[in-house]
């Protein structure tokens, strides 16, 4: 009775095997479909990107012109005269030959006025003419300072001692007082030169 049991499940087995429907097998992917897809994507990522952002503006092709009226504008710019004669402003100096007087931490008394002499160079290309001086860039304080004007025209390669005259604070302390050469209409240059007191 075993043996018909046996028999009687495996054929059921066998006829249920062969009725039920075939599995199909999972399709090979078409990698060169997929590849398209993402391409397509970052296309279109791009594209919404590029019209969300506004496009920059182009360097002009052509090289600019110059022109130069004899009628005075008022749009309130200002050509820095080295620009318009085609020269450069530019101050240097040699630290060994720098200070002519008043090295720094120099003692003074409360309010005491002194001057301050500087050498320096003219490392640009432009004559230093009326109208250049020292200016007061930072520090400390001012001190009062009064730059003493150019005696005569300065020009590119030369050395020349400029001078600010200066008044001590009246409160005791160490002072540091930073200048720097200017144009007429180009404003500040060059480098940094300083006056640096104790003030007793």
């Amino acid at each position: 009775m075993r043996t018909r049991t046996s028999v009687l499940l495996l054929t059921s087995l066998l006829l249920l095997a062969a009725c039920s429907p075939a599995v199909s097998a999972a399709p090979t992917p078409n990698i060169s479909a997929i590849k398209t897809l993402v391409a397509q994507t970052v296309v279109a990522e791009f594209t919404l990107t590029a019209a969300v952002i506004p496009p920059t503006a182009q360097p002009p092709t052509a090289a600019p012109t110059l022109s130069i009226s004899a009628t005075p504008t008022t749009s309130g710019s200002v050509t820095p005269i080295g620009t318009l004669l085609g020269c450069t402003d530019d101050a240097n100096y040699d630290l060994a030959t720098l200070d002519v007087n008043t090295p720094d931490n120099s003692e003074m008394t409360l309010s005491q006025t002194f001057i301050k002499t500087w050498r320096i160079k003219n490392t640009g290309t432009c004559p230093w003419r009326t109208g250049y001086s020292v200016v007061y860039g930072y520090g400390d304080s001012k001190m009062s300072g009064v730059a003493q004007p150019l005696i005569s025209e300065v020009q590119a390669g030369q050395e020349v001692e400029v001078s600010v005259e200066f008044k001590a604070p009246a409160t005791p302390g160490t002072y540091q007082s930073f200048w720097r050469m200017s144009s007429p209409n180009g404003g500040p240059f060059g480098k940094f030169f300083s006056v640096k007191i104790i003030v007793k």
